[in-house]
């Protein structure tokens, strides 16, 4: 028996501001995973609209910062990094997100960082970007480095491989999994974007032995990215 799933249950909305009253108000559901899914949904909602309900839902996102919910804080966190890439001067977001690196809750720490690689490697002048990584990477907090390594992942300008990996090799061995993560899809991004699959590949098959799972996935994950042909690659027979 295949129950389905019952259509009359569904609400939709017939306008923006409709759409969004019930985002809003998903956002204080009892479930974190409705919670987190309202405050993706509100990112859409303000990336695909006009620039009046983009600045109307960047101050909500700002809103949600200070509220005591862990799960609402942290997916707030990371829309800011994304609502950022659209502002020709991103400073006063990224200042945002360094102060939420400091969050007591690992899961806001964790989305800024990944919040912070985004609005930097994307709307950054370059020798801003520059110094944001190089503090990120030198930095003694776990959070910070993350947020190093998918910087450089998102936007490398250095096409040397042997600087890459002297960057970014440390970082597969550190002591936080979410930074062997961060440090494993960094190198992904690379491999993709430059064509240094053959090169990294000992790099990712290394992973897959990791003592934690976590970081056995992505690798999983990264390798099917960087094999995956593109548009412009010939598809294998399925």
């Amino acid at each position: 028996m295949n129950a389905g799933i019952d259509e009359s249950e569904w609400h939709l909305c017939e306008n923006v501001e409709e759409l969004i009253t019930f985002l809003q108000e998903q956002v204080e559901d009892k479930e974190s995973s409705v919670r987190i899914s309202a405050v993706l949904g509100l990112l859409l909602v303000s990336l695909l609209s006009s620039e009046d309900y983009y600045e109307k839902l960047v101050t909500y996102m700002k809103s949600l910062l200070i509220l005591d919910d862990i799960y609402v804080r942290g997916s707030a966190a990371l829309c800011i990094g994304v609502l950022g890439t659209r502002l020709e001067d991103p400073v006063p977001f990224i200042d945002l997100l360094k102060l939420l690196l400091f969050d007591e809750a690992r899961f806001v720490k964790r989305n800024a960082s990944v919040g912070l690689a985004v609005i930097a490697s994307s709307t950054a002048p370059r020798e801003r970007r520059n110094q944001l990584i190089e503090e990120l990477f030198s930095s003694s907090y776990w959070y910070f480095r993350i947020g190093g390594a998918l910087s450089l992942g998102f936007h490398s300008e250095d096409t040397d491989l042997a600087a890459i990996i002297k960057t970014l090799k440390p970082l597969l061995n550190d002591s936080d999994i979410d930074v062997r993560i961060s440090a494993v899809y960094a190198l992904g991004f690379i491999a993709k974007k430059y064509g240094f699959i053959e090169e990294l590949m000992p790099y990712f098959e290394k992973c897959l032995y990791d003592y934690d799972a976590a970081v056995i996935q992505s690798a999983k994950v990264v390798l099917n990215l960087i094999t995956f042909p593109t548009e412009d690659e010939d598809y294998p027979n399925l």
